[in-house]
């Protein structure tokens, strides 16, 4: 748990109990992105199921055949090294995960000449692909293909991805899921049915609030994917009121030890008079007051909207830790932190380590982190 026990939201699945018990607790619930996906997916080839079902079951038969059959099995390797085709094994799909129905069609579509060949040359099967399951199984590949490989990186245990929910709703949006004029009739039916049903589990203003927070907050991102300038203004509003009220409790000088009744209160030590102190205090007094908490936490905002922002184009593995000069009322004692924590961010290859972002009430806590 962060200091005082404050945390933000609590991400699980879809699980009807889950969600009971966590709104029972009056939780911030955020739901697992992952999961989303998955349903998303689900739910998008069931409504075209009347179109998809024979073809799909079909494919499934096709691999039981060949995986209860070693002839088959030995006849398949033969045509594919006749033929020059990868020499890969026929994958079944599981219900419960929709990456292996992809799986599934793109290895029959791969294979499909092979298979073509050992099915006709067996007596015993009357499976067949026709060229209208075929096209299906291209209409059904085209519509999944693209976000393949959002399931696995959205479903990472050992990072944070809630700031990175909003760019890549958009990113579906404008690139991923867009239908284009050489898709077919199939492909742009299941491409609008995920976008659907994915933007509507993120439809609650609660969990738009949420993710516009942890979005602004990432310094790869801050306002750039906010298209809604009214909503990039309330955003920065909820957090400078957060800040003001992290002021409030904050801890306002140094604290008193508590004495013995008797025991003499022994007297602070004498602080060492230095150039940087010297140059300190006439640095204070030609600058001027400081100014409200509302004024140099609106300042401090404004100041890292105006910071480039951060690149992970060209990085290849980064480690570090970076305490941010945004330490918001340092010059008055106040020590309050905002700690972003940056591991292992991984660009060119598919991992991407999120930030994480807490609030450090302790100076001496903070230094903790570093040993």
């Amino acid at each position: 748990m962060p200091p005082n026990n404050v945390f933000s939201a609590i991400t699980t699945d879809n699980a009807a109990n889950t969600s009971v018990a966590i709104r029972s607790l009056h939780w911030p619930w955020l739901n697992c992105c992952g999961h989303n996906l998955n349903l998303a997916v689900t739910n998008a080839l069931h409504d075209q199921r009347q179109k998809t079902e024979r073809a799909l079951g079909l494919s499934r038969n096709i691999v039981g055949a060949f995986s209860h059959s070693w002839q088959r099995k030995r006849e398949l390797h033969k045509k594919q090294v006749e033929l020059g085709l990868p020499e890969h094994s026929l994958i079944t799909d599981c219900t419960t995960r929709w990456g292996s129905k992809l799986a599934m069609v793109e290895r029959i579509l791969e294979q499909a000449q092979a298979i073509r060949h050992v099915l006709s040359d067996d007596r015993r099967s009357s499976l067949s692909l026709t060229w209208q399951d075929m096209d299906v199984l291209k209409a059904v590949h085209d519509a999944l293909k693209p976000v393949g490989d959002f399931t696995d990186i959205l479903s990472g245990e050992n990072y944070v991805t809630s700031s990175s929910v909003l760019p890549i709703l958009q990113l579906c949006r404008d690139n991923v899921l867009a239908v284009s004029e050489n898709d077919l009739k199939l492909t742009k039916s299941i491409k609008n049915g995920i976008l659907t049903k994915l933007e509507a589990k993120y439809e609650s203003d609660s969990v738009r609030k949420l993710m516009r927070k942890c979005t602004f907050l990432d310094p790869r991102y801050r306002g750039g994917y906010e298209t809604d300038d009214n909503a990039l203004a309330e955003t920065k509003a909820e957090l400078q009121a957060e800040i003001v009220s992290l002021e409030g409790q904050a801890p306002a000088g140094p604290v008193a030890i508590r004495m013995e009744e008797g025991e003499a209160q022994p007297e602070p030590p004498r602080k060492k008079m230095t150039l940087g102190s010297i140059l300190q205090k006439q640095a204070d007094e030609v600058a001027g007051p400081v100014g409200t908490v509302e004024d140099r936490a609106r300042a401090e905002i404004t100041a890292y909207c105006l910071e480039p922002v951060t690149s992970y184009s060209h990085c290849v593995c980064v480690c570090v830790y970076v305490c941010v000069c945004v330490y918001f009322y340092y010059l008055i004692g106040s020590g309050i932190f905002i700690w972003f924590s940056l591991k292992t961010i991984q660009c060119n290859s598919v991992q991407l380590n999120f930030i994480c972002i807490a609030p450090i009430h302790n100076r001496s806590y903070l230094r903790t982190l570093f040993k």
